[in-house]
Parts: C-alpha cells; sequence; structure tokens
C-alpha cells in the first residue's frame, strides 16, 4: 500500500480539513500505537476507555509517522494532519480501505465459544506454504480487527476472529473485513448482558451472513441453534449427524481424542474436551473452501499441539496435576470442561471462577453447575467471586461435602497443597497417584494466579 496524495487519505478517513498540508508526506499504512508506528505510517489518534491516542500524536511524528488523523491537534505541529468527527469511525474506515485493495481470501470465524482455537487451528492448516495473516490471541472487536488489517500486506488470506457483546457489533465488523468464508462456532450463553437471550445471540451472529451476501457459511450441525439457520449455500460439519464433515466414531483415552473423519481419515486431537472436536472440523471444513486438500488438511491437524494461552494447558507440579482453562467461561464451556474430567479416575479438585456478562440469569446459571460438579466425580469444588457464592450454596443444600469458598487466590492454592500432602502421607510407598486439578473461570477472574501459588 502507499498513498501519495493528500486528497486521497483525506477521503479515505473522511477527514473535514487538512492543517500544514504542506508537510503531509506519502502514506503506506495506518498504525493507532505510537509505541510500535513505522516509518511513513499514518498515525490514527484514537480515544478508548483507559488510552487517549491524542496525548501521543507528537511521540508518533517523532518516530516517523507520515502524518496524523484525529479530532483535535495544534497547529504547530511537525506534520499535516486530517482533522476528522470521530477517530474510531476513522479508524474503521481505514481498516476497510485496507480489505478493500488486498486480494486476500478472509475467513472470519464467530461464534459464544471455541472462536479463538478454532482461528489457531485454522492458521496451523494454512500456513505451510502460504502467506496466512491472523489476528493476535483475541484481539476481536474493532480495534483488534482494525489492528490486524493494518498489518495486512500481501499476505493471500486472512483469517480473522469476530466477537461482539452488543447488538450491531458482528454486522459492523463483517462490513469491514467482508469474509469469502464465515465459521460460527456455536450459539451458548455467554455475553447475555448485551445479547438478551439465546435467539438474540443467533441473531447476533448470523448477521456475519446478512452483512455480506453470497459469503459461504461453516456452521455445526449439532447446535440446537444453528441446526435450524436456513442460509444459502451452508457447509455442516459435526459429530451426531452425517452432513457435511463428520467426526465417528469417538474414542476418547488420557492422550486425547481419535475419530475418523467422514469415515475415511483418522485424526487424533489432544485432549477429551469435546468441543475440540467442532474447532479441528470448523477448522478442517474451511480449510478445505480454502482450497486445501481435505486429506492434508487432517494431516496438519494431526499434529497440531499449540492450543491458545490458558486454554486447557496442564502443567505438572509434583504430584498436582493442573489443567489451567482459566481463560474464559460461559455455563456451556464449564459444564463441557468438567465433563471431561469425568473419565479420569484420579482424585479431582474443580476450581471455578464466576462467569460474567450472563445478564439476569446469572444465578441459575451459576446455581445450575451443581450437578455437573457432582457428576464430574471431583472431590471438591473450589469456587472464587461472590457470583459463584450461588454455586456454593447449592452444591452445600445437595449435602456435597467437598465445596468450599474462597477469598483470595493463595488460599485456595494453599488448600490444593494441604490435600495433595495429605494424599502424599497415605500413598506412602505405593506408585505415584497424582492429584488432578481444573481452573475454570472468566478472564477477569485470574485463576491462572492459583497456578502461579501452586508453583511458588
Amino acid at each position: 500500500m502507499r498513498v501519495d496524495k493528500a486528497c486521497a487519505v483525506k477521503k479515505i478517513v473522511g477527514a473535514g480539513s487538512v492543517l500544514n498540508a504542506e508537510r503531509f508526506r506519502p502514506v503506506v499504512g495506518f498504525s493507532i500505537d505510537s509505541r510500535t508506528i513505522k516509518k511513513g505510517e499514518a498515525f490514527i489518534a484514537v480515544k478508548g476507555a483507559r488510552y487517549d491516542g491524542h496525548d501521543h500524536i507528537a511521540q508518533a511524528l517523532a518516530r516517523g509517522a507520515a502524518c496524523v488523523i484525529a479530532q483535535r491537534a495544534r497547529a504547530d505541529l511537525p506534520g499535516a494532519v486530517f482533522l476528522v468527527k470521530d477517530s474510531l469511525a476513522a479508524m474503521a474506515a481505514a481498516a476497510a480501505y485496507m480489505r478493500r485493495i488486498s486480494r486476500a481470501k478472509v475467513v472470519a470465524i464467530t461464534g459464544s465459544v471455541g472462536k479463538t482455537t478454532t482461528k489457531e487451528m485454522l492458521y496451523h492448516i494454512l500456513k505451510a506454504g502460504r502467506r496466512v495473516l491472523k489476528n493476535d490471541k483475541t484481539e476481536n472487536n474493532l480495534f483488534g480487527v482494525a489492528k490486524t488489517l493494518f498489518r495486512l500486506r500481501k499476505q493471500k488470506i486472512l483469517i480473522i476472529e469476530l466477537g461482539t457483546n452488543a447488538p450491531g457489533e458482528i454486522r459492523e465488523l463483517t462490513r469491514i473485513v467482508r469474509p469469502d468464508i464465515a465459521v460460527i462456532t456455536f450459539i451458548k450463553p455467554a455475553h447475555l448482558e448485551g445479547l438478551k437471550s439465546l435467539k438474540g445471540i443467533l441473531k447476533e451472529k448470523t448477521d456475519i451472513f446478512r452483512s455480506v451476501p453470497g459469503v459461504k457459511a461453516v456452521l455445526n450441525a449439532d447446535d440446537e441453534y444453528l441446526k435450524g439457520v436456513n442460509y444459502g449455500k451452508i457447509f455442516w460439519y459435526g459429530i451426531e449427524k452425517r452432513r457435511g464433515l463428520w467426526a465417528e466414531p469417538v474414542k476418547k483415552d488420557r492422550a486425547g481424542t481419535r475419530f475418523m473423519v467422514k469415515g475415511k481419515y483418522p485424526l487424533r486431537i489432544r485432549g477429551s474436551f469435546d468441543g475440540f472436536i467442532y474447532n479441528a472440523l470448523a477448522a478442517v471444513q474451511a480449510a478445505v473452501l480454502v482450497k486445501a486438500a481435505l486429506p492434508a488438511a487432517v494431516r496438519r491437524m494431526n499434529v497440531f499441539k499449540a492450543l491458545p494461552d490458558l486454554r486447557m494447558q496442564r502443567a505438572r507440579l509434583g504430584r498436582i496435576t493442573v489443567i489451567n482453562d482459566a481463560y474464559n467461561a460461559n455455563p456451556f464451556a464449564v459444564s463441557a470442561a468438567l465433563a471431561a474430567l469425568g473419565s479420569d479416575r484420579r482424585e479431582k479438585i474443580a476450581v471455578l471462577g464466576d462467569m460474567l456478562e450472563l445478564g439476569g440469569r446469572s444465578r441459575l446459571y451459576h446455581r445450575a453447575l451443581a450437578d455437573n460438579v457432582i457428576a464430574s466425580g471431583c472431590a471438591y469444588c473450589l469456587t472464587y467471586g461472590d457470583k459463584m457464592r450461588d454455586l456454593n450454596k447449592r452444591l452445600l443444600a445437595l449435602g456435597f461435602k467437598g465445596a468450599r469458598h474462597f477469598l483470595r487466590h493463595k488460599d485456595i492454592a494453599r488448600f490444593i497443597k494441604k490435600i495433595a500432602a495429605q494424599k502424599s502421607s497415605n500413598v506412602g510407598a505405593v506408585r505415584e497417584l497424582p492429584l488432578l486439578v481444573l481452573l475454570k473461570g472468566s478472564r477477569r477472574m485470574r485463576l491462572e494466579e492459583v497456578l502461579g501459588y501452586l508453583e511458588k
């Protein structure tokens, strides 16, 4: 990308006027971060909840910014300034421009759970021998999507995760990224504070099709809500229904999960979490639509190892084995994680933190986890957070003696160490019997700090 004229930049971002137009230099890209801006990029000064780019205009120019796009600025700055009414809207317009001039095939991934894991799996399949770009971690809001598109240059494929917690966000993001292929993983209770109901979530997620007519849809045939979607050309995947890309038979052991794709291609993934089966199938289906051969896509998935940070990561600390899944939580994800523990015969402890953004039914969703905890065979359920008090009370009411509630991460780790020490003294010379600990909660609960204390 290279824009040589100020009038072209003015049109791209919708600027009303230009200060110091005579100081304009050709623009080779856009950036919203004054700390990492590269020479020749235009700096967009965006005001966020905790950060105002207008405070760093001088720094951006000092680092080589070609010009500035801002809502306000001093006239004595050593560079051209494009004045806009809304720098956030200007950022979105610049991101949409980067998408328009790119020839990359775009795969957009959304859904209540499994977006990031599916994105990482698809990236793993496609990156061999291809120029592929993806958004970092879970940078899936307007800021994250814009940052990703600003890195789009000569890549042939863009894999982009789209998130939402309020109506209209998917529509806005989709109009910017204009995907060729759209994947929806699940419709489950998440972000209910903004989206109100499961039907509201379905409406929001499927806006990805209404915003860009003709996009190819990759949908979960086993999801209660998605299986009823009636839209153009749909490419299905699932376990229960033999249409599209299916997996059977599913066999699980400690090493992972094995199944046949379309009854023909063997696939083994690490972990016994059912969600990973769907993530893998969605990634393979999307890869095939990007013109990867099905056998090759399955072979690539067989060597996939790196799950996103804090997702079902295992750590062995002496007699304690920790499954760290503290990245995010909603009722479906927590119940699925507990179900994955059910086949393990080791003594198990579930450490559960608040599930956030569940709206008016939050207390009900927390209490309802009691049956899942008991069915998982956990000896203890250690809860953390104000909302998880409801689960703790429900477990005690059902006679579950291993229910404990904590106020500090340090105290949770101390209790786990105490139980492990008791097991150690009881085992004596008998073969080592590890204690299995699950950490699961919404990101803001920071349950990974429990692992930090255990490691100390």
